[in-house]
């Protein structure tokens, strides 16, 4: 479970190069009264990119900055390389230090020696994060950088493991890990091309046959660290992953192109998108990408959608569409048959927890929706454990029926208010409306767009186990 923090809106690039950049682009921000959750600084920011490092020449006052995102309900993510120097003075760099006294580095075929490669801060050796002892190391390093720079997220680049030498810095040995009879039409042409030599030795295996796993046991020892350190849900983003790897980490692969064609397998017009893509199953974005351009040409699939935020049902589905996009604009729609609970936003998602929700309830062709919610306090590590969370699914049936089921209510530190229920696709004027079975009043039909508002309902969303929300047509 992420914490609720990182669901909100993250800035990040490569090349702020200095702390009045970086704080311009934040008061930028503000000025904009942009929504703005997380602050993340990438290698430009290190000391002689080395990792647990900030330079502070360029980046001075950093960890005042951090303390003072935090303090306004944000948060900050840092970037960590596995790679850590190896060509520091003796007793001048912990994490190398420390790492040589505990034997967590991974050693050559066959030897104690470490293995060593080059990376962003030159020569490095590479951790193993398969040594029992690796989490601990870890965790130290990581705490000690915490102690000076309050980071809440650790973000794992460069843990193929990558490499801008072949192998290692002394070559790879002529044995069949490293030239093995079969060589997959790999980049480079050899399995240790840009990485490390396959017959390195680490604490389970060779390298040979840990490889792949490598972004997977350093996200381990991250989300570890994490939970050790701030006593709190954590946030660790990697680079390169495993099967499993989501318990620990979340996965971004790098600088290359996501695609979505899976959701809608059986129209082939979706396979060659990439400018288009969809946030589960029921919203589709369609962004303006292109500098100057004032329309999107965007396809929309077969299925029933609605403008959002308008709310208005598109007419024409399962073909190219061009909608406009102002700068002021991101098109986005919203499919038929889900219920998306939303909350009125604040500056960031933690100054805005404790505003009322709303239900968007997109009918399908057939008058039906359904939903769910999940909410805790966000940020615990065992909420799900405990039961210290409260969870909801939502219904429309029948085209006129809502029902609020709550069937977990044990987390009361937030303020759970049904402010408005947002009906689309509404094809009657609605004549009368009941809030658990009492006459409601505060409710708008819009007779062109077919939407129905309910409004002002402050409805406790826990407080019963059941509660409908039913209208009647006009004759």
């Amino acid at each position: 479970m992420p914490p609720f923090w990182s669901l909100g809106f993250h800035l990040c690039r490569y090349g702020y190069n200095t702390i009045e950049n970086l704080l311009e682009t934040i008061q930028r921000m503000h000025d904009a009264d942009f929504p703005f959750d997380v602050q993340w600084t990438d290698i430009d920011t290190m000391s002689s990119y080395l990792d647990f490092t900030y330079d502070q020449k360029n980046f001075h006052g950093l960890a005042d900055l951090v303390r003072a995102l935090q303090s306004d309900g944000k948060h900050y993510v840092n970037i960590i390389d596995p790679g850590i120097s190896s060509v520091q003075s003796s007793g001048s760099y912990p994490p190398y230090d420390d790492g040589v006294k505990k034997g967590i580095f991974i050693t050559k075929f066959n030897s104690t020696e470490i293995i060593t490669g080059k990376v962003w801060p030159g020569v490095t050796a590479f951790p193993d994060f398969t040594n029992p002892n690796s989490i601990e190391w870890w965790t130290n390093v990581a705490s000690a950088y915490h102690d000076i720079v309050p980071f809440d997220g650790m973000w794992i680049d460069m843990n193929e493991p990558s490499n801008f030498v072949d192998g290692s810095m002394d070559g790879c040995t002529s044995n069949n890990l490293d030239n093995p009879p079969f060589v997959p039409n790999v980049l480079g042409g050899t399995l240790y091309s840009k990485t490390l030599c396959p017959s390195a030795q680490q604490y389970l295996s060779s390298h040979y046959n840990l490889h792949n796993m490598f972004g997977y046991f350093e996200a381990m020892a991250s989300n570890a660290a994490l939970k050790t350190i701030r006593k709190k849900r954590p946030f660790v983003l990697t680079r390169s992953s495993y099967a499993g790897s989501g318990q620990f980490t979340a996965h971004w692969t790098g600088d290359n192109r996501a695609t979505f064609d899976d959701m809608f397998p059986g129209d082939e017009n979706t396979y060659n998108i990439d400018q288009q893509f969809l946030i589960g199953r029921a919203i589709l974005v369609s962004p303006n990408l292109k500098a100057g351009a004032t329309s999107v040409h965007a396809y929309i699939p077969s299925d029933v959608w609605y403008e959002f935020p308008s709310g208005v049902k598109v007419p024409n589905v399962g073909i190219y569409t061009d909608l406009d996009a102002p700068l002021s604009k991101i098109n986005a729609h919203v499919r038929g048959g889900f219920i998306v609970p939303m909350q009125t936003p604040g500056a960031n998602l933690m100054i805005g927890r404790g505003n009322p929700f709303t239900l968007l309830i997109a009918q399908s062709q057939w008058g039906n929706a359904s939903g769910n919610l999940f909410w805790d306090d966000g940020d615990s590590t065992d909420s799900i454990e405990t039961k210290t969370y409260n969870y909801l699914e939502f219904s429309l049936t029948d085209a006129n029926r809502v029902t609020m089921n709550a069937f977990v209510t044990n987390y009361k530190d937030s303020p759970m208010r049904l402010d408005i229920v947002k009906v689309l696709g509404v094809n009657k004027p609605v004549n009368s409306v009941n809030v658990n079975g009492k006459t409601y009043k505060s409710f708008l039909y819009n007779i062109p767009d077919q939407i129905l508002l309910v409004y002002g309902l402050d409805l406790d969303m826990i407080a019963q186990a059941s509660q409908v929300i039913e209208w009647t047509f006009t004759n």
